[in-house]
């Protein structure tokens, strides 16, 4: 086994894997457990090196080449990006302030408890703000914001059921009689 890529990055590495396996290679990370506990010393441990074998070294550096030079990236055509409602563009973002709201409402609830220590009954209020994130969570949804317009608005989740049998509908179906 040869090093083909190393990475500081673990979940760059797996990408790296996936890709080379999914065309044919058989790549590995390796030291990722030890790296991954240690990883403030990621640099001295050597970091995470994806393996091949020596055979298959040339290819793994072509597809390294088209890794790095961005050639594998896809179109814009086949990124399932949401149209924006009000201009129909396609230069949408992730709305960052839904999950600010939840990690504002999370710190008030484990920074409250300590104000209202004076009374029982503001206590007791106290002890229910723990909860108050869960009450914040549906604002978590797919929420994007239209660079374009400035537009905010929300996408309905595609369940796992509708998305299995969307892939299931594209894949060509094996014939059951054998060939022959």
């Amino acid at each position: 086994m040869q090093r083909a890529y190393w990475s500081a990055d673990f979940g760059e590495a797996h990408v790296v894997e996936a890709m080379l396996r999914a065309h044919g290679l058989h790549a590995s990370v390796f030291d990722a457990g030890i790296v991954r506990q240690d990883w403030f010393k990621t640099l001295a441990l050597g970091g995470y090196r994806v393996m091949v074998p020596a055979a298959q070294m040339a290819s793994a550096q072509e597809l390294l080449a088209d890794y790095r030079s961005g050639a594998m990236t896809l179109a814009d055509a086949d990124l399932d990006v949401p149209a924006c409602p009000r201009c129909s563009g396609h230069a949408v973002a992730d709305d960052p302030r839904p999950r600010r709201v939840v990690f504002g409402t999370l710190l008030a609830s484990q920074v409250a408890p300590f104000a209202f220590t004076s009374s029982p009954a503001l206590l007791w209020i106290a002890g229910l703000l723990p909860f108050l994130p869960l009450a914040a969570a549906p604002l978590l949804g797919s929420r994007h914001r239209c660079r374009s317009c400035g537009a905010a608005f929300a996408t309905p989740r595609r369940h796992f059921d509708a998305l299995a049998h969307a892939v299931a509908e594209a894949e060509p179906t094996a014939s059951a009689e054998p060939a022959g």
